[in-house]
């Protein structure tokens, strides 16, 4: 059976906004939307789902109701974010809202104080193949038999079997993993002193009980409790949806090419038929 993509969308409008360079037609900005449909393309063909899910993060967040700071070295600067950032936000939002839906890509999922990552987390279960487009290594915990990842910056797919080789760990104990050590990226703290690597050589019983580094572990227990809704998916509330069937519309695409001057993506129309039809 075909899988079920499921896209972090976010963070592919992201990759496209450093990769693609300031492009702009008739004075609006356009790079982040050109470069997220070119790699939905290429994804799309690489992978041939069955069906797509676009998950998107809110612009608010109900962890930061148990961490306050959480994320918040993301922030641009003190004055808020800059005109790059606002033409990349309102890009995002185009997406979103009106490109991918005109494209007939039904399943744009946000839910108001959750994360794309939660939205993704709802979507995998032993019941469906399922194919996770990211690089977002928070997303490891989601792995299992019928749950892999295709890294985006690495080009190929990483699956269960190749965590628990690379890890010596089950990807459910990747949670472990992030509550232990905390997680930089989403400027969460961990216990003082206590890495990734540490943290899995704890949990494979690999740390020898009188050494100081177990001991500042089994002090942590309060962080460690407090970080388990920061790094767990999905977060408490999250809301699974009705999958509905896309139906692609190439003559949208067509129209969308002229909109922004995406001259070169008409060259393959027949193909993007071929993967989204």
């Amino acid at each position: 059976m075909k899988p079920l993509l499921v896209i972090d969308c976010n963070y592919l409008a992201h990759r496209a906004r450093f990769t693609t360079g300031p492009l702009s037609y008739k004075g609006q900005p356009t790079g982040v939307i050109f470069g997220f449909l070119n790699q939905l393309f290429s994804i799309g063909k690489e992978v041939m789902p069955e069906n797509i899910i676009f998950t998107w993060d809110s612009r608010k967040s109900k962890r930061r109701r148990i961490l306050p700071e959480y994320k918040m070295n993301r922030k641009q600067n003190d004055e808020g974010p800059d005109q790059e950032m606002l033409d990349a936000f309102h890009q995002f939002a185009l997406l979103r809202k009106e490109i991918l839906p005109g494209l007939g890509f039904k399943n744009n999922w946000m839910q108001p104080g959750y994360e794309a990552d939660d939205l993704i987390a709802v979507c995998c279960s032993p019941e469906r193949s399922a194919v996770i487009a990211s690089s977002d290594d928070d997303l490891l915990q989601l792995l299992s038999k019928q749950t892999c990842i295709y890294n985006l910056g690495r080009k190929e797919y990483y699956t269960k079997d190749k965590f628990v080789n690379e890890y010596g760990i089950k990807p459910k104990q990747w949670i472990e993993v992030k509550k232990i050590a905390g997680c930089s990226g989403d400027n969460v703290p961990g216990v003082p002193g206590v890495g990734e690597k540490t943290a899995i050589k704890y949990l494979r019983g690999e740390l020898n009980p009188d050494t100081k580094t177990y001991q500042k572990i089994e002090q942590g227990r309060k962080i460690i409790e407090r970080n388990e809704d920061l790094v767990s998916l999905p977060f408490p509330g999250t809301k699974g949806r009705l999958i509905l069937p896309n139906v692609f519309d190439v003559g949208s695409l067509k129209s969308v090419c002229r909109q922004f001057g995406f001259t070169k993506m008409t060259n393959n129309l027949d193909d993007w038929k071929v993967v989204f039809e």
